[in-house]
């Protein structure tokens, strides 16, 4: 299943959750519509560097409702271009984050499933540094998510079905087993 049609997914299974519980999310058209594009934005500057740590600290101060609009230190361009260049460039860091022993890789299709951590063998600066990782990556899936933006992090279908809550009898051992070091 390619990112697209995941998001997709979770993008229609939000709304039916929603609409079990009576909570309006509002379609992407409507939330363009607006007197003041302003009101809607939070303008970020970022630097190329360090990319993965100006991002930690972004995501911790983001607000939900507005649309990032990301500008990089020292360049003159702000709006969509540089937004969706942080996006990318932030998924690929994502990827390969923590010289890439954060995921585990499927042979299958190259997919990536978080890899277990022993957090007794890591020190508690380590610990942290992983654990802000990760956090930063559901963050950031969740931003791209509303705010429309497609990223080039190919989650596996076994992670979606389970951060949708589809742990059911076709979740097995072999499922698992496609992710072993």
């Amino acid at each position: 299943m390619d990112i697209n049609r995941s998001l997709d997914h979770l993008r229609n299974y939000q709304k039916k959750k929603a609409a079990g519980h009576q909570i309006f999310i509002p379609d992407q058209r409507e939330e363009r519509k607006g007197s003041n594009t302003n009101e809607r934005m939070q303008k970020e500057e970022i630097s190329r560097e360090n990319i993965l740590t100006n991002s930690i600290a972004i995501m911790d101060r983001i607000e939900k409702r507005k649309q990032l609009d990301i500008k990089f230190k020292d360049e003159p361009g702000t709006g969509l271009g540089p937004t969706y260049e942080f996006f990318t460039k932030l998924a690929a860091a994502i990827s390969e984050a923590d010289d890439n022993k954060m995921w585990r890789v499927s042979p299958k299709d190259g997919t990536l499933f978080p890899s277990p951590i022993d957090a007794k063998s890591l020190s508690p600066a380590k610990l942290n540094e992983v654990s802000d990782l990760f956090r930063l990556a559901g963050t950031f899936i969740a931003k791209s998510i509303v705010d429309n933006k497609l990223i080039d992090l190919p989650i596996s279908s076994l992670m979606w079905d389970l951060l949708l809550g589809k742990v059911s009898n076709d979740l097995n051992l072999s499922n698992l087993l496609l992710f072993r070091n």
